[in-house]
């Protein structure tokens, strides 16, 4: 289901994201290890602090090619960025950031002090052929269950992508469940909807007699219980990897 566009009911979703993401300043985290794209021990993401100019490439002059706010447009506070590679130059510290825009896979440079850089010990792995999540902590696997993907006209779209927010919908009942962890992806065959521009999710659901199929309109629906436990474990700027 495409967030705020596809499957949203027709009331209004009171929503509020989780407490704010642990981290350091960017100065900390260059002196503590070389920032670098997603790895299979880790990755680093950027916690916005302020609106920023994201460049085509790391240069002052680059072109502009979006801007990013510190204010999740879901869930109304704060938001983090896949960190997918990092450059130094003439002493300027740049970061390449995963951006939850279209095309899926849009990237584009910031510099390092506009975000506050922090560490992504776990990774989202589902795959699309045996309707599994799975969450690993470097090569262990934490986690893994079996998810409501995409209908084959609204599949669930492949990639990397990665949690950029992580919202309480404070209704846990409701067809989205308790969480709903908003994803850089939008869906491919749906571009708007309701007002919303198709972005996909994890999210919790009243449904769970669905799982292992593909009845959703692109996004992954897991049970209300793992939804939560993915909320504590998986916060804004982790990697998702569909296969």
């Amino acid at each position: 289901m495409p967030i705020a566009s596809v499957e949203m009911p027709n009331y209004i979703l009171p929503v509020a994201l989780a407490a704010a993401v642990c981290g350091f300043a960017a100065s900390d985290a260059l002196g503590a290890t070389k920032l670098q794209g997603p790895k299979v021990s880790g990755a680093w993401a950027g916690e916005l602090v302020a609106p920023t100019v994201v460049r085509a490439a790391p240069k002052n002059r680059a072109k502009r090619i979006g801007r990013l706010s510190p204010v999740g447009p879901i869930g109304g506070d704060g938001t983090a960025m896949l960190i997918t590679g990092a450059k130094k130059i003439k002493k300027v510290q740049w970061v390449r950031l995963l951006m939850p825009e279209r095309p899926n896979g849009k990237q584009g440079w910031v510099k390092a002090d506009s975000v506050r850089l922090v560490r992504r010990p776990t990774r989202v792995v589902i795959n699309r052929n045996n309707h599994r999540l799975t969450l690993y902590r470097g090569r262990k696997r934490i986690l893994s269950t079996t998810v409501v993907l995409g209908r084959p006209g609204t599949p669930t779209p492949k990639g990397r992508h990665a949690i950029a927010e992580n919202i309480n919908t404070n209704s846990p009942s409701s067809f989205l469940g308790p969480r709903v962890l908003a994803l850089t992806a939008h869906s491919e065959t749906i571009n708007f909807f309701r007002g919303g521009k198709g972005r996909v999710a994890i999210h919790g659901t009243n449904r769970p007699d669905l799982l292992g199929t593909r009845a959703s309109l692109g996004c992954v629906r897991v049970n209300n219980t793992t939804v939560r436990r993915l909320a504590r474990l998986a916060p804004p700027g982790t990697p998702v990897l569909v296969r």
